[in-house]
């Protein structure tokens, strides 16, 4: 009855100055959350999920203070959500697409080195495998249409931080607008207006050392918006399910406490 789980990440860069003021950063992060080892046979199933993500980024130093830092980003994440689902065919696999524009303020504040940064960020997010589970329930999953690509979306993402000393602080305002995904209506029916979320997330961190241990307490609080509605079937045979307006609707409050 002995469970592992894993939680791994891996970065590789390469920074190169290509002359005065002028660098490109390339980098590699590999993530992977969810079970270490597990038969295949087990009753015991966990979620997992691999991550690879590629950016390339050009620094340009303006002066003593400014930094200008364009960049494109690509990515293909792995999921398996159930244990029927076939790994690399998962339901939430996706593969993003995207740019960013960062600007990067370094001042001295009360004898610390300080850092602002603005970026604003713009990803295309693809689905190959997702499909609707309220039209494969009514048995419409035959069209071709409806075979994936259901949660295609745009995020565009607007970040504000600040770093001095070991103490980092950072907003994060971004909206994410749906291709094809269309908000389920009281009477039991997609309308004709896509779907779109939001999401505010702020986060305070800091380094310390404590005892042999270094950690990074970080606390973080988003509040995630929807548009989208839900219907809450008691059965198969349930012809008048309940409406739940703007259901995926959610505040959440976290602490992470890392020691290494």
């Amino acid at each position: 009855a002995f469970f592992t789980g894993a939680n791994m990440n891996v970065q590789v860069g390469l920074l190169s100055k290509i002359a005065e003021n002028h660098s490109l950063f390339s980098l590699y992060n590999l993530a992977f959350v969810g079970q270490a080892f597990q038969f295949p046979n087990t009753q015991e199933f966990d979620t997992k999920s691999q991550a690879h993500l590629f950016s390339f980024e050009y620094r340009w130093d303006l002066g003593e203070h400014w930094r200008i830092r364009p960049g494109v980003t690509a990515g293909k994440t792995y999921t398996q959500t159930a244990a029927s689902e076939v790994w690399g065919k998962g339901l939430y696999d996706n593969k993003s697409l995207g740019y960013q524009l960062a600007g990067d303020y370094t001042f001295d504040l009360r004898g610390k080195k300080s850092v602002a940064t603005a970026m604003i960020s713009r990803f295309s997010v693809k689905f190959p495998n997702y499909t609707d589970i309220l039209r494969q329930f009514r048995g419409e999953s035959s069209n071709t249409e409806l075979a994936g690509g259901l949660k295609d979306q745009i995020l565009t993402e607007y970040m504000l931080s600040f770093r001095r000393d070991l103490w980092r602080a950072k907003l994060r305002l971004n909206g994410v607008g749906f291709k094809r995904e269309k908000v389920v209506e009281s009477s039991a029916i997609y309308g004709g207006g896509n779907q779109k979320d939001s999401n505010v997330i702020l986060s305070v961190a800091t380094d310390r050392k404590l005892w042999i241990f270094e950690t990074s307490p970080e606390v973080r609080y988003q509040v995630h918006r929807s548009n989208q509605n839900f219907l809450l079937y008691q059965s198969a045979t349930d012809a008048s399910p309940t409406f739940a307006p703007n259901y995926y609707d959610y505040k959440e409050y976290a602490l992470d406490f890392p020691l290494y």
